[in-house]
């Protein structure tokens, strides 16, 4: 089996613990499936500030501080610091530097890997074809950033995406609409689509049958504006007010205090159960005591959550933001327009409705068909043999 070294500019910390969770997720999976794994956390992006706080923090990054960590037996090489998102080729200079510096201390420790697994073309993808430029090593790069998606690149971003296209031996999506966004940038780059994966044995069916009241939607959710929780609460409200229903939300963010407002200013604060961020654990045991999970964003780029709901045999009311159009369809549940809070209302109430009419095993079993570890971790092991 190759040994991989998987990179990320985003990767979870103490600090934010779901932070890209789905790098260390795959880097979990990829050892348990009984590859050698390392990963190489470069500097995350960041808006910088102006004035003399922008000097403090370019202090900051020319500092150079490394950690190494056994992470459940991932050897983990994380660079501390951040870069200006706004200043793309400064950001992909150093990216390359300290990154390199790093690279090489891990091969020294673990030997040099066979393939390079890159998730984000900024900046980890750049610093993959800067490793394949130097030491002939096959690159893959896993693109999942909405900023693509949305195609809001500067001039020198998309001067660098060109120039990494040319060398990545394979770009994978994880959603077919940020597919074509990429090709929209690369058309003559051949862009594969691979879904992200679920934890069947996390997220597990529960058989116990749930009372038909109250009715339980659930969102898993960083409360952030593209999350769209807002228009979601307007829909909620125009559904349920003074209904048997509840609304809970798992998840924190900084919209949180707004959302809270929101909902007390419709008369539905008794209805709506603001529950914070939660383990994983705690997620899916959210899930399993749901009757059914929403995601109301504005855009995603494949939408977690509601694979994880699917795991759990539970049918999902999602929004056309980008991702879930290419797996939630009328055997699991509804779509609607993104921002139609009339729509999504209406969805709502046929969800309740019906309910009853959805087969909890049927919706387990092609989620895991699809979305699960094994299943993915086949798709990655043939483009490792590929590009190899």
């Amino acid at each position: 089996m190759p040994h991989v070294l998987l990179m990320s500019s985003y990767y979870p910390s103490t600090k934010k613990p779901a932070r890209a969770i789905y790098c260390r997720e795959t880097a979990l999976a990829l050892a348990r499936a009984g590859h050698q794994v390392g990963v190489l956390v470069s500097p995350e992006l960041r808006f910088w500030p102006v004035g003399l706080r922008c000097f403090h923090s370019l202090h900051h990054v020319l500092r150079s501080r490394y950690t190494i960590e056994n992470d459940q037996g991932l050897a983990t090489y994380r660079y501390h610091a951040s870069l200006p998102f706004h200043w793309a080729k400064a950001s992909g200079c150093l990216t390359n530097y300290w990154g390199e510096r790093l690279f090489r201390k891990y091969c020294d420790e673990h030997g040099q890997p066979d393939v390079i697994h890159a998730h984000f073309a900024f900046y980890s993808g750049l610093l993959g074809s800067h490793l394949k430029f130097k030491y002939k090593i096959p690159v893959v790069l896993t693109e999942h950033h909405t900023q693509i998606q949305l195609k809001r690149l500067n001039t020198g971003q998309k001067k660098a995406l060109n120039v990494l296209s040319k060398n990545i031996d394979k770009i994978v999506a994880v959603g077919p609409q940020l597919a074509t966004s990429l090709r929209d940038f690369i058309p003559d780059r051949e862009i594969e689509v691979v879904g992200n994966f679920v934890d069947p044995g996390r997220f597990q069916a529960d058989y116990r049958r749930l009372p038909k009241s109250p009715f339980i939607f659930t969102v898993v959710s960083n409360l952030y504006p593209q999350k769209g929780v807002d228009v979601l609460m307007e829909a909620f409200s125009r559904a349920f007010k003074n209904e048997d229903t509840i609304l809970k939300i798992c998840g924190d963010g900084p919209e949180r205090k707004r959302l809270q407002n929101q909902a007390r200013n419709k008369g539905i604060s008794d209805q709506v159960k603001f529950l914070g961020k939660l383990p994983n654990e705690q997620v899916a045991q959210c899930i399993q005591e749901s009757h059914a999970v929403v995601c109301s964003s504005r855009f995603e780029t494949f939408g977690i959550p509601l694979i994880e709901a699917m795991s759990c045999g539970k049918p999902v009311v999602s929004t056309q933001c980008g991702g879930p159009e290419h797996f939630v369809e009328k055997t699991n549940g509804f779509l609607v327009p993104a921002e139609d809070a009339a729509s999504l209302a209406n969805a709502l109430q046929k969800m309740r409705k019906e309910y009853s009419s959805f087969c909890s095993d049927t919706i387990r079993a092609d989620c895991l068909k699809r979305f699960g570890v094994e299943t993915f971790i086949k798709r990655y092991e043939n483009i490792y043999e590929e590009v190899m």
